[in-house]
């Protein structure tokens, strides 16, 4: 078996710095949640498994600054496109609580 190289008993970062919350850990993976999302990493290598996040990396110290500082806004703006994208999803696949029927003139303020 696999050396287990994050331990899920210490704090654990991302590449960008931010710490992240452990959700669970198995001998392959670990779940993290930060600012409201999971988080999927490998083990062993503490690369992120969701799509399009392969290059993110996790692992039990904070990086060095400005290395960390560097990608802070690439990150962000990734984080709030993947948050916008469920929105969207969550919108589009959930019953509709809204009134979309046309306004007509009773229902305009007098």
């Amino acid at each position: 078996m696999k050396k287990l190289q994050l331990d899920v008993t210490r704090s654990l970062y991302d590449t960008d710095g931010y710490r992240h919350t452990l959700v669970t850990a198995t001998p392959l993976q670990i779940v993290t949640m930060l600012e409201g999302f999971y988080w999927l990493w490998d083990r062993a290598t503490g690369r992120c498994l969701l799509e399009g996040m392969g290059h993110a990396r996790l692992c039990n110290h904070v990086p060095p600054g400005e290395d960390a500082q560097a990608r802070r806004n690439p990150v962000a703006e990734t984080r709030a496109f993947l948050e916008a994208q469920s929105v969207i999803r969550s919108a589009a696949l959930g019953p509709r609580d809204i009134d979309d029927t046309p306004a007509g003139p009773q229902d305009l303020a007098h």
